[in-house]
């Protein structure tokens, strides 16, 4: 390995790594905020510490691309991203919105749960997303499931850290849905550009690697190839 590939080699290393110690310095904070200490060490599951390694990975990734993207951003890259974007305008343009009456339901419903009158949780519904309806075990219409199979993973991910502890199984709020849809749109775009190129990465690095030593030819004894 020369040394220019060196170099890139441990910046990147270096960008991961912080990626890493950023997002889980941020959502250990958030948890901790929000269910207390203890609690916050008992959601700290192996799932949840896997997804936030991931996420930075892929965050520091992306940063790393960003510092010199002219030189870093290949065609594989561009065709991701923008397909990813592409999933996120349709959605946006082809998704109705929420109608005023619905956030007002979930705020009457957060209101009823702050009075402690009752707990009402559904399961399996849709989250709001953009403020939108998003997920969920129902039929989703095609722009719908194109962008849950692009951001679904980040978008879902990232809704238990900005809904609040006392508000967990009800839908986000207008405000919170922009909020989950902005992280949503920044981790999907950071990740299909590192998957992308690390699959580009791969296959120059198989492109590069030297054929195969040819087989050895049998000999008879005085040396000359049978």
């Amino acid at each position: 390995m020369n040394t220019h590939a060196r170099d890139i080699t441990v910046g990147l290393r270096k960008s991961i790594g912080a990626g890493i110690a950023i997002v889980i310095a941020a959502t250990t904070l958030a948890r901790f905020q929000k269910f207390g200490y203890v609690a916050s060490e008992a959601l700290a599951s192996w799932e949840v510490c896997l997804a936030e390694v991931l996420t930075g990975a892929v965050l520091g990734a992306g940063c790393w691309i960003l510092v010199r993207p002219r030189a870093r951003f290949t065609q594989g890259m561009l065709l991701a991203v923008a397909s990813n974007w592409g999933a996120w305008a349709a959605f946006l343009a082809f998704t109705p919105p929420l109608e005023e009456a619905e956030f007002h339901a979930i705020a009457e419903g957060r209101a009823t749960r702050d009075a402690g009158e009752g707990l009402d949780l559904i399961t399996d519904q849709p989250t709001v997303m953009a403020a939108r309806w998003f997920g969920g075990f129902r039929s989703m219409p095609v722009p719908e499931r194109l962008l849950f199979l692009m951001a679904g993973v980040p978008v879902l991910m990232t809704e238990p850290y900005v809904v609040p502890a006392r508000y967990l199984g009800s839908p986000p709020t207008h405000d919170e849905s922009l909020v989950i849809a902005a992280i949503g749109f920044v981790v999907s775009t950071a990740f299909w550009a590192t998957v992308s190129g690390a699959m580009g990465w791969l296959r120059r690095r198989r492109s590069a690697a030297p054929p195969p030593n040819p087989p050895l030819q049998p000999t008879n004894g005085a040396g000359v190839t049978s």
